[in-house]
């Protein structure tokens, strides 16, 4: 049986009260048509109302993606449970979003806890245990003590506990009921089996999707076009179809805000750093240079959003960025490379402190990952033990390793 379904026959039997789910970073792999057409039947029915939303990472840009924008609306969402929010103004009209005008005008529950934190929540609920124990938060604003999370004053209830634990103070999530399930894809087969190949992250989706089922609800996926069984490889399904009850189809999904299909963000090709155009003087700039000043080389940095998102592209503006041909490495950080034979597929790499995994591009295939035995003629074939051998090299070292 087909899980394939219209927009409106989709969300038609979500009801008031129920406690909703959704995947989204910002204005990535949101299914924002979905949720827009839940925020129509609200516009045209009243129904649903009093819904509690649990976004882990908030879902919407506020400019053409706007996400749970279209149902965080004044009677229908009740309660807001979120890793972050946002309040940019719409670029076409200036208007802030629709979810910070409510809460700073005090018209629904909100809390906000640490994105790491409502990811693994999702976890325990999926497993259907009590509930998530940490001791991030301990002293923060997520700390019962000083408010637990809450963000609005008509937010009352707590949500969450600090207990002991074998003599030591930790937070404790109780476990939610979840009922709806929003996700989002690039690909769906009649069956509901998910893939994300046009997508550069999967985020939330399959923890989302465990556990709502695990609490026996419904998940809705939204996609960019159907499949047929079979046609996409399994190793590229993330969300398996046992656990998607309803499919949609919206050809115009977009990547991200003003971006319909973007090879570069899935890593389909490549441009050089190099051809970056230098930051506009700004004050994001200048505290996008002092914080890359504090970084120190060979180290493995995570950027968010805001003015840490620019120390990449002023390291790459001023140099910092080296090209390397025929070398792929693990991981973020780059090795130096001392000498290579193609012939012999060896490499002699120079890195302090670090494991790297060397592989050579393949001069006849686009795939990088074929095993060597099965390349150009005349090579010697290398026993599969060694074929992905790690190398390790350490500081003031320099190791021999094989790559292909």
């Amino acid at each position: 049986m087909s899980k394939i379904v219209g927009f409106d026959e989709a969300v038609q039997d979500i009801p008031s009260g129920a406690t909703l789910a959704v995947v989204g970073v910002i204005g990535w792999i949101v299914p924002d048509r979905l949720l827009e057409a839940l925020g129509k039947r609200f516009a045209d029915s009243g129904a649903p109302n009093g819904l509690t939303l649990y976004v882990p990472c908030f879902a919407g840009d506020n400019a053409d993606i706007k996400g749970v924008d279209h149902i965080i609306r004044e009677g229908m969402t009740k309660r807001l449970i979120t890793g972050s929010f946002i309040n940019p103004p719409d670029p076409r009209t200036g208007e802030r979003p629709r979810s910070m005008q409510l809460v700073q005008a005090n018209k629904i529950e909100a809390y906000t806890f640490h994105i790491g934190v409502m990811m693994h929540w999702l976890r325990e609920i999926a497993r259907r245990s009590p509930g998530y124990m940490t001791d991030v938060g301990i002293g923060t604003f997520v700390d019962p003590d000083l408010g637990g999370g809450k963000v609005t004053p008509c937010t009352t209830e707590d949500i969450v506990e600090k207990i002991v634990f074998r003599g030591k103070q930790l937070l404790f999530f109780p476990s939610l009921d979840l009922d709806y399930g929003i996700i989002r894809a690039t690909a769906a087969d009649r069956h509901g089996n998910l893939s994300f190949e046009d997508d550069p992250l999967v985020s939330s989706s399959l923890a989302i999707a465990l556990a709502v089922k695990a609490c026996g609800g419904r998940v809705i996926a939204q996609v960019k076009r159907i499949v047929e069984p079979g046609d996409v490889h399994a190793h590229l399904v993330k969300v398996p179809g046992v656990l998607v009850d309803r499919v949609v189809v919206d050809p115009e999904q977009m990547l991200v805000s003003g971006v319909q299909d973007e090879p570069r963000f899935l890593g389909q090709t490549r441009i050089d750093p190099r051809d970056l155009q230098p930051l506009k003087p700004g004050a994001a700039t200048v505290i996008a240079r002092r914080s890359a000043q504090l970084i120190n080389p060979h180290e493995l940095t995570i950027y968010g959003f805001g003015a840490s998102s620019s120390i990449p592209t002023i390291f790459a503006t001023e140099g910092a960025f080296r090209r390397r041909r025929d070398l792929r490495l693990s991981g973020h950080h780059r090795a130096r490379l001392l000498w290579r034979d193609r012939d012999l597929g060896l490499a002699v790499l120079r890195q302090p402190e670090r494991r790297c995994l060397a592989r050579r591009r393949d001069p006849v295939r686009r795939d990088p990952w074929r095993p060597l035995q099965n390349r150009r003629p005349g090579l010697r074939p290398v026993r599969r033990a060694r074929q992905h051998q790690r190398v390790e090299i350490r500081q003031g070292q320099s190791r021999i390793g094989r790559f292909y």
